[in-house]
């Protein structure tokens, strides 16, 4: 006889969470590593796709922007090992979640600002909703194993 934590619903409520999960790790990987590219490349693109205005940078200054690419990049590897076996990279689960939660509340900030705009806040939306979605499927995986 099968123990409880091995029955077949189990199993497959199981598997279907952590299925969830993988996708949304790697939604939020393609995301960041857009985003990303967008800064690197053509910073003015995401300047207009925002309605911001793009302070002008001093000579030199793109450095900024480009270091900032770096880390959105290096950020969605994190999400990608995690999505790759989310069991063995917890600790990178539980990153992906706090960064996007992080991330909706200083985007949702930026939003009320006088120099805020909508954009800011259509981003700081979907950063909340894929930290819910993490979070759901990464707890309710667990709860099933």
């Amino acid at each position: 006889m099968l123990e409880p934590a091995l029955s077949p619903l189990r199993l497959r409520s199981h598997n279907n969470f952590l299925r969830l999960l993988k996708l949304s790790l790697v939604l939020g990987a393609g995301c960041d590593l857009l985003l990303a590219l967008v800064l690197w490349l053509q910073p003015t693109l995401l300047s207009q796709w925002l309605a911001l205005p793009l302070q002008q940078l001093p000579a030199g200054g793109d450095i900024y922007l480009h270091l900032l690419a770096l880390l959105l990049a290096v950020l969605a590897w994190v999400y990608l090992l995690a999505a790759y076996d989310p069991v063995a990279y917890t600790g990178n689960v539980v990153a992906a979640i706090l960064a996007r939660a992080g991330g909706a509340v200083i985007l949702g900030l930026a939003a009320w600002q006088p120099s805020g705009g909508v954009g800011l806040l259509w981003m700081a939306l979907a950063e909340a909703m894929l930290a819910a979605l993490h979070a759901i499927a990464w707890l309710a995986s667990r709860r099933w194993r």
